[in-house]
């Protein structure tokens, strides 16, 4: 965990920071270029919009293939996505992976901040991330993806930066001498690609050994931060024991009671300690914002209590692993309105990209899967990928459930 204002060297096992490639690709534990998830393939036709061949006067069947498949295309291009929860201040180049996801879809971030580990590196930090992000997007490793991506939510009408009111990067900030020859008049368009970044604060139960009313008023203040969405994450590791048993208890039940005043929900961490973290949430009490299990790794048994306290449920991307097979089996049997993506992001990096250092924009890779699983259930990939994103806004946001959930400023949760 990060006790310092520079980013750990240690990051998800590597001792070294991991050499970097300043462009949009995905590449594997040896360096190779990893093909990300072909979701026109996976959505298919008439998922969205069907293609009827009465609408196309003298068309042939095979006229008819090709629109589909073009519609496939623009379903695909314009998917948005939620990791929901990761850790930017773990990052090398937290800037990197904003701008990865901006490309990717990866389209809502909720980071995790500690108030025991420097809190104030994150909220500091963030809008310098951010323009950092923007910058890149013009750069050659970025600018052709991301004006394909710009030019189909111009041909749509979903720019996502005509929904935003704002921002934080500048014209001269995107476009000065951008080789990928991205228009200056495009700077704010392309600065909305970035994802909606939003924070959690909470002491982890590693750290609630260092738990105190210094600590606790450090996590008050920063909750009423408008860009904090819930409190987390908190709960109990009995895996690793790096705070006593019994002073986790004490501190998660102190910050369930703080969720409840500050109307916030939370993210649960549980590791080897569902049985006694439900206990103590029956207790102290469900919070009313919502409650959301986070990283969920058992079989559909464990969770059935949590979700008929209408908890959520959040898939990483232990979800990928070969030998998950109990993890897919709970997820295809949960009920998709409870469903979250995450990544836990430095960690927990998905398949096929195990052995390298999670970031926020392998959130595609647990979408897909899931969004397969389900289809194979009979529920279209592309429905399944829209109420994916649409649970994460509801949950974090406050919204009430409905088909498509609108996109906010940054940092802005009373907007949504």
């Amino acid at each position: 965990m990060r006790k310092t204002d520079a980013a750990a060297s240690n990051v998800a096992n590597h001792d070294e920071e991991p050499e970097q490639f300043f462009d949009a690709q995905f590449r594997d534990s040896k360096g190779r270029v990893v093909a990300a998830p072909d979701f026109a393939a996976l959505i298919g036709p008439g998922t969205e919009a069907e293609v009827d061949a009465g609408d196309v006067r003298g068309s042939s069947p095979g006229d008819n293939a090709g629109l589909e498949q073009q519609d496939a295309k623009e379903q695909a291009s314009r998917l948005r996505i939620a990791d929901t929860h990761c850790h930017l201040d773990m990052l090398h180049h937290p800037e990197l992976s904003l701008a990865r996801c901006a490309v990717h879809g990866v389209d809502y971030l909720v980071s995790v901040v500690d108030p025991t580990e420097d809190p104030a590196y994150t909220f500091g930090s963030l809008a310098n991330w951010l323009q950092e992000a923007a910058k890149l997007l013009s750069t050659e490793g970025f600018s052709q993806i991301a004006s394909e991506r710009l030019a189909t939510s111009r041909n749509t009408g979903d720019n996502p930066a005509e929904q935003r009111d704002g921002g934080y990067a500048s014209d001269s900030a995107l476009c000065d001498d951008a080789p990928g020859g991205i228009p200056r008049n495009d700077a704010p368009r392309m600065e909305g690609l970035l994802p909606d970044v939003h924070l959690m604060i909470g002491c982890h139960p590693h750290n609630a050994k260092d738990y105190n009313t210094e600590i606790e008023s450090l996590l008050i203040k920063y909750a009423k931060d408008p860009r904090t969405v819930a409190v987390g994450e908190i709960g109990l590791d009995y895996y690793y024991d790096q705070s006593p048993r019994q002073i986790q208890r004490e501190v998660f039940a102190r910050q369930l009671e703080l969720a409840q005043e500050l109307n916030l929900p939370v993210a649960l961490h549980l590791r080897e300690a569902h049985d006694e973290g439900f206990e103590i949430l029956e207790r102290v009490g469900w919070p009313e914002a919502g409650c959301l299990l986070h990283c969920y790794t058992l079989g559909p048994k464990p969770m059935q209590p949590f979700l008929e306290r209408g908890c959520y449920l959040a898939f990483g991307g232990t979800l990928t692993f070969k030998k998950a097979e109990d993890v897919r089996a709970a997820a295809i049997v949960a009920p998709l309105e409870r469903i979250v993506t995450e990544t836990d992001a430095p960690f927990m990096t998905p398949h096929p990209l195990r052995g390298t250092v999670c970031g926020p924009e392998h959130t595609i890779f647990t979408a897909a899967l899931l969004a397969e699983l389900h289809s194979e259930a009979g529920i279209p990939a592309g429905d399944v990928l829209k109420q994916l994103y649409t649970n994460a806004r509801v949950f974090f946001g406050g919204l009430q459930p409905k088909a498509e959930c609108p996109k906010t400023r940054i940092g802005n949760r009373d907007g949504l």
